[in-house]
């Protein structure tokens, strides 16, 4: 079946003639059989309900297994007390929405953790979708999508925390499938969706914005697709995307200070003098690198699998394997190197602004076409019948290991852990219990640990839970005047009176932000418990329970 590419223009009635010509030249039988047929001829439908089951299970593993929210999960839950357009400008505020909204029967664990792989759906499957507009052929497009099984960041770490680099790639997803039928139908109303997708987006992760910007740039160079763009049909998407953007933009035209402070902490982490040139060159490597560990194990395994596409570009002894392209696929070919290509000359300028660390998943907006791209190019050399079913097995292969591998980390970690950093195993309900004990049911809880502070948000829900790491007006008013909870892991001592002292940002935070009077910044209590799954091995807790004073009560 060949891409419907440059279509003349029909009315309304020879369109609707012309799909119900096509209807009728349907091979009939395609859609009957059983659901193990369907899976065996790689239908969209089956492909759907792969990726669908795929993430049910990881989901039902991360309720059996891992009861502790991870970072990213806390501090999600720490916004989600109140629904606010924005919280602070360093983080755009869809993530806390949607936990807004899976915790409004209450905080539990299951509601909690659905958020995280409902997104890893949406993104697994408008991957897919995207793919099948671009390969069509079943074989290359179901490839394509299992590729994401063999990168570390998608394949595993996204079932470990990665809560924003899974909802980045939803995103990303969605805005992918959006261009792609822009430039398959050349339909306005695709141009509506990739303004929707575009506004979600930018709601969601500020790195999103790397991938249109390059994409559409890389069609406005492409001649063969850049018919697609018209000043029109673009301001269309800008308009949608806009409306869906404005009130957070407003909030943070309202919020100075919140840029600020995301301000302050970039400039205090750059400057101009004679070892610039150093850190900058540090900073390529470093971004270099995370482009290359975003691509492994996939590419060696491409690499060893599909030898035959690259081998004899080095040594010329090999015959080069080719077919007859047409036009539209090497057009696809070249705009996703364009794409990732801006997209990475994007990048290198935030290496001479000063960034100096770039983590893996990153790199998803520059190298996000990179399995699609990998296998137009095993479209283009014909069939590899062996190779594509070899391909096909690892990716289930390493499926089943990592759902196997979940269950030996949380067997192994525990053992291997620092007391101080076995943050899967922490004891929260059984602090949460004798904090009870202690007289503490409801008022206003202070930290300065994001994991800390997110576990004990959802461990008290009448309570209102601040931490440190963010400004005071991230988190719902006070609505009444109770106790006042500080509680720390991470302390000091004071020899002198064989106390545990509260960290500087805490006291700090508490004095400044808060208005709260300390009179100690020793703790009145200390709980010491067994971490989850040891017997040898376990985490205090210390607190102070004071009266209300200030904004804490």
């Amino acid at each position: 079946m060949k891409q419907p590419i440059r279509q003349p223009k029909l009315s309304k009635k020879a369109q609707r003639a012309a799909a119900k010509a096509a209807k009728r030249r349907r091979p009939p039988g395609r859609e009957g059989g059983s659901s193990f047929e369907a899976f065996i001829r790689l239908d969209k439908s089956a492909l759907l309900m792969t990726i669908l089951v795929y993430c049910v299970i990881h989901w039902m593993i991360r309720v059996f297994i891992a009861p502790v929210y991870t970072v990213e999960e806390a501090s999600q839950l720490l916004f989600s007390q109140s629904f606010q357009l924005g919280y602070e400008a360093r983080q755009p505020p869809m993530l806390a929405w949607l936990h807004w909204l899976a915790t409004r029967g209450g905080v539990n664990p299951p509601a909690v953790f659905a958020v995280k792989y409902a997104l890893l759906f949406a993104g697994l499957s408008f991957y897919y979708l995207a793919a099948r507009n671009v390969l069509i052929r079943p074989g290359v497009s179901a490839a394509a999508l299992g590729a994401w099984a063999l990168t570390f960041q998608i394949g595993w770490a996204a079932h470990e925390d990665l809560l924003g680099g899974v909802a980045l790639m939803a995103v990303l997803a969605i805005a992918f499938h959006a261009i792609t039928r822009i430039l398959t139908w050349r339909r306005r109303r695709d141009w509506a969706y990739l303004g929707l997708a575009i506004g979600i987006g930018l709601l969601t992760h500020h790195l999103f914005i790397v991938f249109p910007a390059a994409m559409l740039l890389a069609v406005v160079l492409s001649p063969f697709f850049r018919d697609a763009i018209s000043p029109g049909r673009l301001l269309t998407a800008l308009i949608v995307a806009l409306l869906i953007y404005a009130p957070y933009a407003v909030w943070v035209a309202t919020h100075i200070g919140s840029i600020g402070d995301a301000a302050r902490e970039y400039a205090a982490s750059w400057e101009i003098d004679s070892a610039w040139l150093e850190r900058a060159g540090n900073a390529a490597a470093q971004l270099g690198r995370a482009m290359l560990e975003f691509s492994l194990p996939l590419l060696l395994f491409w690499m060893m699998l599909f030898w035959t596409l690259w081998l004899p570009v080095i040594y010329p002894l090999f015959p080069r394997r080719n077919t007859d392209e047409e036009p539209h696929e090497l057009a696809w070919r070249r705009l996703f190197v364009r794409g990732a290509l801006i997209g990475a000359a994007i990048y290198a300028i935030s290496v001479v602004l000063g960034v100096q660390a770039y983590k893996p998943h990153w790199m998803m907006p520059v190298l996000f076409t990179l399995p699609i791209w990998l296998f137009a190019h095993v479209k283009r050399a014909g069939d590899f019948p062996v190779a594509i079913r070899a391909f096909g097995a690892v990716v289930v292969a390493f499926a089943l290991l990592v759902i196997g591998g979940r269950f030996i980390e949380a067997q192994m970690e525990i053992a291997m852990c620092r007391e101080g950093g076995c943050r899967p195993y922490t004891p929260v309900a059984d602090w949460s219990a004798a904090l009870r004990e202690a007289g503490f049911t409801e008022g206003t809880i202070v930290g300065a640990d994001i994991h800390l502070t997110g576990n004990l948000r959802a461990a008290f829900p009448r309570a209102r839970v601040l931490d440190a790491s963010a400004s005071p007006e991230a988190y719902p008013p006070r609505r009444t005047r109770n106790a006042c909870l500080i509680v720390w892991r991470d302390t000091s001592f004071d020899e002198a009176r064989n106390i545990a002292i509260m960290p500087e940002e805490l006291s700090s935070y508490l004095e400044k932000q808060l208005g709260v009077n300390l009179r100690d910044k020793g703790a009145r209590g200390a709980i010491r418990r067994d971490l989850l799954q040891s017997e040898d091995k376990a985490a205090t807790l210390y607190f102070q329970l004071n009266t209300a004073s200030g904004q804490c009560g």
